[in-house]
Order: structure tokens, then C-alpha cells, then sequence
């Protein structure tokens, strides 16, 4: 009993602010947090309506952030816009509390209150994620009515159309809430109806595919013609490792960790002999890296172009012996720009085969008076699994 009487004693005499910090109620979380222009904009999802104008508190630092117009509803939970100026320490996911941090150790003022804290029940019904309706439009960034409990994940990417069945653009989602989710609205560069700023409430979503941010493989090719070497025709070789990353709207960067090249080696008896002429020619296109665009992404079938650069390492050596001898030997290192076009299938998704083709500006390499032309053409096939 002393011990029990030691322990509410302990409690009534504990600082107001203490107990503020320790019971304040949970609300929600942050479903999307973005920047724009001076200040930071957030949706919040929370199980109970707010007051408007009202601030709530968000993350370990428990920033104060204005709640603003009820954006949507789906069941039990509620979807509000917010605000707060400059740039906090928020992300997708905080806390959302009624309860402000204590003050300099003090106690904690609660006035009015953040919440209603009313009681609500509703049922309710999941549906795929396939299809959906956008619930809300916030500048460029809109919401629509599917969740993590439809296996809605961040960067699946829908389509956007009106009533009548007119595309108006894509909703790249990046922060999903349990029954609705939150994203950007924009449209793809090969657009030419670009609508997606006049999204509106009710407009109908259809999944397009998922933007797949890294990915991982092997690429392989040649070059369709072997040019001669003397009497010989050269060999020619290219792949290696393929990783990339992709941006939204197609925009990706991918570098092959590998080569393309050719080479071939020639030898000639000279007449009058005896004598022998010896051609030995390679140029290496090491590690080429490029900027690249796919075009209807993420479509089944996604043509792109790109352009980029590698790393050139070539050689030219012209040797002869006999009545007439000579050793004309030259070489090259630099970097050649590259361009490409190709087409990948699936990109949305986890495999990904694809064709390409890339041209290397390759350099002249002369020896005395033989002249090696670098310049190349390579024909690749490959595949990237991509998460």
C-alpha cells in the first residue's frame, strides 16, 4: 500500500508538460510531404476530423503545422491538406499529435482543441487497385481512392482520364496512406494533350505500371559488319553488366560495366622477299554511360533514345620487315561521345528485355601512312530486373 500511495503521489506531483508529452494522442500520420516555393506542404491522414486553422504536431521534433481544407474521406479516415513555412525535419510516414512539445521544460497550454474526436464507423469495401477515382486536387499533386490495403505501393504510376474517357495525363503516387494515396500529377514529355493541370474530383485512374527506380542485368552484341584488317577480317566483342536508374517520366541514366571493341591482326609476305608486313589494329569503347529517354512510359512496349559518352582506348601499329622495313606505331586514349536508340518491354515491370543500338564516335588513328577509323556501330541485346 505505501508503494502504491509512493506512486499516485509521484504522478500528481509531475510536471503538467510531462504528462502532456507522454499521453498526447496520436492522430495519423503524413502521407505526403512536399516542398513549394517557401514553405512546406503536407496531406495528413488522421482518424478523426480536425479544426480547420487549427495546428497539430508532427515528428520527433514535433513541428507545428497548420491544418488546412478537408481534402477526402474514406471511412473512418480522414485526408487533410497542411502547411507550415520553410523546410521542418517532416517525411512521408511521421506522427501526427494534438499535443505541442513542452515549453523551455514548462508546462504545456492546450487551448482549443486540434481534434473533434468524434465517433465514426463505416464499412468498407477493397477493391482492387487497378481502377480508382481521384478524390482531391491540391496544385499539382491530387489523391485518389486506393491504399496500402489495395497493395498500392510508391511510384505506381495511373493514368488519369475524365468521364468521358479523355487522357488527361499520369499520378505518380508518393505517399500511400491505408485507404487513400497521394501524388503528382504531370504530364509526358510525348504528350500533346496535356491536361493534367485540369484534373479534377471524380476523374477515374487506371494503374499503369510501376516506375521500377533501379535495375540490374546483362547486355551482349556486336557489330553487324567485320571491316578488313590486311587480309583478315577483325574481330569484334561487346557487354558486361547493365545497371540503371530511372526517373519519372522515363528520364534514366544506365552505365555498362564492361566494353564494347575490335580488333584484328594481318600478316603479308612482302614480294620481293623475304620480308613480312604485320597489321595490328584494336579500339576499346570502355565503360559507355548514358542519359537516356523511354518514350510511353511505362507502356509494354517503350522505344527510347539516349546519348552519353565512354571511355576510348585505341591502336594502330603498321610493321614491316624484309626489303623494305618500317614500325609505324601510334595509339589513343580519350573519351568519344555516344548516342543510342532501342526499345525495352515492360519497363514497368520486374524483367525487362530490350534491344539497342550504339554509336560511337570513335577517333582516327594514324600510323605513317596508314590511317585506322574507329568509328563504330553495335548491335546489343540484354535484359535488367529491375525494384
Amino acid at each position: 500500500m505505501r508503494l502504491m500511495s509512493l506512486l499516485i503521489g509521484s504522478l500528481l506531483l509531475a510536471p503538467a508538460g510531462v504528462l502532456a508529452e507522454s499521453v498526447g494522442p496520436r492522430l495519423g500520420k503524413a502521407i505526403a510531404v512536399y516542398l513549394d516555393q517557401n514553405s512546406t506542404k503536407l496531406i495528413l491522414e488522421v482518424v478523426e476530423p480536425l479544426v480547420t486553422g487549427r495546428q497539430v504536431y508532427i515528428g520527433s521534433g514535433r513541428a507545428a503545422v497548420t491544418v488546412g481544407e478537408l481534402l477526402s474521406r474514406s471511412g473512418s479516415q480522414y485526408y487533410y491538406g497542411a502547411s507550415t513555412p520553410g523546410r521542418p525535419e517532416i517525411k512521408n510516414g511521421d506522427e501526427i499529435s494534438a499535443t505541442p512539445p513542452p515549453s523551455d521544460g514548462g508546462s504545456v497550454e492546450l487551448d482549443a482543441p486540434a481534434a473533434l474526436h468524434l465517433q465514426t464507423r463505416e464499412e468498407y469495401t477493397f477493391g482492387p487497385k487497378g481502377r480508382g477515382e481521384i478524390t482531391a486536387v491540391q496544385g499539382d499533386h491530387a489523391m485518389v481512392d486506393r491504399g496500402s490495403l489495395h497493395k498500392v505501393r510508391e511510384r505506381d504510376i495511373y493514368r488519369v482520364y475524365d468521364s468521358s474517357g479523355r487522357y488527361k495525363g499520369l499520378l505518380e503516387l508518393s505517399g500511400v496512406g491505408d485507404r487513400q494515396s497521394s501524388g503528382k500529377l504531370y504530364n509526358a514529355l510525348e504528350d500533346y494533350r496535356r491536361d493534367a493541370s485540369k484534373t479534377a474530383t471524380g476523374d477515374r485512374v487506371v494503374f499503369a505500371g510501376q516506375r521500377k527506380l533501379f535495375g540490374l542485368g546483362l547486355e551482349g552484341g556486336l557489330m553487324a559488319k567485320k571491316d578488313l584488317v590486311g587480309q583478315a577480317r577483325e574481330e569484334n566483342f561487346g557487354g558486361g553488366l547493365l545497371w540503371s536508374i530511372t526517373f519519372p517520366d522515363g528520364w534514366g541514366a544506365e552505365v555498362l560495366f564492361g566494353a564494347y571493341g575490335r580488333n584484328g591482326r594481318s600478316k603479308m609476305s612482302v614480294v620481293p622477299g623475304p620480308g613480312v608486313r604485320t597489321l595490328d589494329r584494336q579500339a576499346l569503347f570502355i565503360a559507355p554511360m548514358w542519359l537516356k529517354k523511354n518514350f510511353f512510359y511505362p507502356s509494354a512496349v517503350s522505344p527510347f533514345l539516349a546519348a552519353g559518352a565512354s571511355v576510348f582506348a585505341g591502336r594502330n601499329n603498321w610493321v614491316s620487315t624484309g626489303a623494305m622495313t618500317f614500325d609505324e606505331n601510334a595509339s589513343k586514349s580519350t573519351v568519344v561521345p555516344m548516342l543510342g536508340a532501342g526499345v525495352e518491354l515492360f519497363p514497368g515491370r520486374f524483367f525487362r528485355p530490350r534491344f539497342d543500338v550504339r554509336y560511337f564516335a570513335g577517333p582516327k588513328i594514324t600510323a605513317g601512312s596508314n590511317t585506322y577509323y574507329t568509328e563504330s556501330v553495335f548491335y546489343s541485346f540484354g535484359f535488367l530486373t529491375s525494384w
